[in-house]
């Protein structure tokens, strides 16, 4: 990329279609019977962990070439069992850099009673797991850790015949991974959710004919159930969105249009606070797919951003998009404070120590707390000294090259390739929103 005399941001793209949705849209679909058609699911390597283990399961898996849609051939729950009794070993899985495949897994296999080992890279070694082995222990699965972290063992799958639980952290992997938990084992299924954490596993639930019941924070299922075969299509993740969001707020000049992006009520915790800092931001083309709203967002450059403070009770709702709007909080005026986000330890970074590393080298003005983040805007960022550490993390990375354009130079890591565990595309639509 050349150095940048004016870094404005105007054009249109499609962001990379959401994670979390692309993960559970194939898990359900390998839990139907039939041919379930997901359409513009994101290509990542955290998906293809996911694809890898449910083939490890017997799962039939194909992909066009073009990556704009991947075909599931469900075996069902009594099918993938099945598959598995005739494997002469216990499967071993390496999920590599991939936390939601992991946690979403163990539940699985939990249910379904699949004895497995579990491991993964030096990263994923170092995110906690006992938040997901925990309660299905309770519920008598036979599951070793290794000190809270993976190599992890399934021994024994779940033996309880109801699961009625509350979620102990803001976790929609812990969740999700207690339904699929039921799921496979066929047994009834309640969650209280006082977090209110993504709903994606809710949503596309029914949109494979599972009913679900909500009162409050409690999420029921019934039993037994059958799953359908679905036609999926996966809007935008607004987790990725959210870098241009800010970018398009910060980057002099700059107006763009990020088309087509699920704006779940339970992840849009960003457009609240872009609105209280009063950044020009509004959503069009507004309609639901699946269960699930989606729009696309217009930004426009905002010169008198207002600083905020963003507490315990949203971080759910914003836990991914944090780094970027510690970024965002750089730039507006006065103190904006970030707590209750002492998650952000256990990413695939410690994210609260690179985000204050990474903007400080910009010359931000940002204290890392035990559980967030104060920062005093706004700042002038600075060409930073040598190379900006981007601590493995793709997050990381991306927030990097958007601060770099701030300072209209270019990026200084030579590899950037960790954006492809979220982000394929994201250098692409970079130079396209810079050359548009």
């Amino acid at each position: 990329m050349n150095p940048l005399k004016t870094p404005t941001l105007t054009g249109t793209i499609r962001p990379a279609s959401d994670k979390s949705m692309t993960h559970r849209a194939l898990i359900l679909g390998a839990l139907t019977l039939g041919e379930t058609t997901i359409l513009n699911p994101l290509a990542s390597d955290d998906i293809n962990q996911t694809i890898q283990a449910l083939e490890q399961l017997g799962i039939t898996i194909t992909r066009d070439d073009e990556h704009a849609c991947i075909k599931v051939q469900g075996l069902g729950r009594r099918g993938i069992q099945a598959y598995v009794a005739t494997l002469a070993t216990t499967l071993a899985f390496d999920f590599g850099n991939s936390g939601t495949t992991t946690r979403l897994m163990i539940g699985l296999l939990a249910g379904l009673n699949i004895p497995a080992h579990i491991t993964g890279d030096r990263s994923l070694q170092r995110r906690p797991m006992a938040r997901v082995v925990d309660p299905l222990v309770r519920l008598g699965a036979q599951i070793t850790l290794t000190d809270g972290h993976l190599p992890l063992t399934i021994n024994q799958g779940i033996t309880a015949t109801v699961i009625d639980t509350e979620l102990q952290v803001g976790s929609a992997q812990v969740k999700t991974a207690l339904l699929l938990a039921g799921l496979g084992a066929d047994i009834p299924v309640t969650v209280t959710d006082s977090f209110q954490t993504r709903n994606h596993t809710e949503l596309m639930l029914q949109a494979f004919g599972v009913p679900v019941t909500t009162n409050g924070p409690r999420i029921h299922i019934s039993a037994p159930v059958t799953l359908r075969p679905q036609l999926i299509n996966i809007p935008g993740d607004i987790s990725s969105a959210a870098f241009w969001l800010v970018a398009g707020s910060i980057i002099p000049a700059s107006e763009l249009t990020v088309a087509h992006v699920g704006v779940n009520p339970t992840r849009t915790g960003i457009l609240a606070v872009l609105d209280r800092m009063q950044a020009q931001v509004t959503l069009t083309h507004q309609h639901v797919v699946h269960g699930e709203a989606v729009a696309d967002i217009n930004i426009r450059y905002t010169s008198n951003l207002k600083a905020t403070t963003i507490s315990a009770n949203e971080i759910p709702q914003l836990v991914d998009e944090l780094p970027i709007i510690a970024l965002l909080a750089t730039q507006a005026t006065g103190v904006t404070y970030i707590t209750g986000a002492q998650e952000l330890r256990f990413k695939e970074s410690n994210r609260l120590l690179a985000v204050g590393q990474v903007l400080q080298q910009f010359g931000a003005n940002i204290q890392v707390n035990d559980d967030g983040f104060t920062i005093s805007g706004p700042t002038s960022l600075q060409v930073p000294a040598g190379v900006v550490d981007d601590f493995g993390d793709h997050r990381i990375t991306m927030l990097s090259l958007i601060a770099h354009l701030m300072t209209g130079t270019p990026h200084q890591t030579p590899d950037v390739s960790n954006v492809n565990i979220s982000y394929p595309h994201f250098i692409d639509d970079l130079e396209e929103l810079l050359n548009d």
